[in-house]
């Protein structure tokens, strides 16, 4: 039964690596699935919003990274 699991696995631990944070020993599944839709779908909202059609086209957002604001093209 874990073999259904490996994606969300895998997304998961790169997510958390990324952020150079701790995998937690716990890991609820169905909530990291439903994250992630929610993400996904306000993602695509923002896009409609902004008539947007590709990556190129959507705004560009300012990040924080060590206290600097720097502009990102998501």
């Amino acid at each position: 039964m874990q073999g259904i699991y490996c994606g969300v696995f895998v997304s998961a631990f790169a997510e958390y690596f990324i952020r150079n944070r701790q995998f937690p020993i716990k890991f609820d599944v169905d909530q990291y699935r439903s994250r992630l839709a929610c993400l996904l779908w306000n993602y695509g909202l923002n896009k409609q919003k902004e008539d947007a059609e590709s990556e190129s086209e959507f705004p560009k957002r300012k990040i924080k990274i060590k206290d600097k604001v720097i502009r990102h093209q998501v």
